[in-house]
């Protein structure tokens, strides 16, 4: 169906209506799944990442244009309002993709993880507290490294009594990475991180490093001033993001007795009160907790 953008009172008199005004309150009036702009090669960069924002929640879209109106072209800021115009009408995500790239519709619709940019009403990616219906996704992740021995083996039943310390990251309804956040009584400010997992199709490519993130703000938030983890490999990794080899003895009384001296596995620890970042962490835990 092709709409025109030209409109007419009841008195006849012709009004020439913006395309996109027109097309999110279409999209809104038919309670469309996705609604899609065709623009140039606009995107969004994130300064303190230093790293292309491929997704927005509504309320961070709204955020970004209220302190970047007067900066942006104005045909890219004319879309992104269009954007928010659609979802608060209804429509579940709007895309803004470069027309210069060929497939791009196709790329968009056929992939899970599309192209441009793209805002939502719901969570399409991030990062939260897993639920029991997270089970299959996650288990789905960590059962070919715990038969290759990477990870500690945990049978169903073990994962659902943990489920209240796992977190997850979710990309469109999928489990991509998960972890899990142990507390001990005798260590009061000392936790954790276990069951540390990426999907292989999202490694390299910062989920890992999302996930970690999100643990250290919520374990700073809930007292805990040094993280730990044990593990068999993957030392290089942890090392670049400030963990540091320690021997057994730093570790809780309570988890030293339960070391598995035949896994052999090296203690890495990171202390949280040294990060550079702790003001900033602490606003993004109110919002987040």
């Amino acid at each position: 169906v092709m709409l025109s953008n030209v409109a007419f009172s009841p008195s006849g008199e012709s009004f020439n209506c913006q395309s996109e005004d027109v097309a999110a309150v279409c999209a809104g009036q038919l309670k469309a799944e996705k609604l899609i702009y065709l623009g140039s090669n606009e995107v969004i960069y994130d300064t303190g990442t230093k790293s292309m924002v491929p997704n927005l929640p509504l309320r961070t879209a709204k955020e970004f244009l209220a302190m970047n109106a007067d900066a942006l072209q104005p045909t890219f800021r004319m879309r992104v309002e269009s954007c928010i115009s659609a979802l608060s009408h209804g429509v579940r995500r709007a895309h803004i993709l470069n027309r210069f790239v060929d497939g791009v519709l196709i790329m968009e619709i056929f992939h899970r993880d599309g192209v441009g940019i793209m805002i939502s009403r719901d969570l399409y990616e991030g990062v939260r507290p897993a639920i029991i219906s997270d089970l299959p996704g996650i288990f789905e992740i960590i059962e070919p490294l715990m038969d290759r021995g990477v990870l500690v083996s945990r049978s169903r039943d073990q994962l659902e009594a943990e489920i209240g310390s796992m977190v997850v990251a979710e990309r469109d309804g999928m489990i991509i990475a998960v972890a899990s956040l142990g507390k001990f009584s005798d260590s009061p400010e000392m936790a954790e991180l276990s069951c540390f997992a990426v999907h292989p199709q999202y490694r390299r490519s910062g989920k890992g490093g999302s996930l970690l993130s999100y643990v250290e703000r919520i374990a700073y938030a809930m007292g805990i001033r040094q993280l730990f983890l044990l593990s068999t490999q993957s030392f290089a990794w942890f090392r670049e993001r400030k963990f540091f080899e320690v021997p057994l003895d730093r570790l809780p009384e309570s988890r030293k007795q339960r070391y598995n001296h035949q896994r052999n596995s090296k203690v890495l620890m990171k202390d949280l009160t040294e990060s550079d970042e702790l003001e900033e962490l602490l606003i993004q835990v109110q919002d987040e907790v």
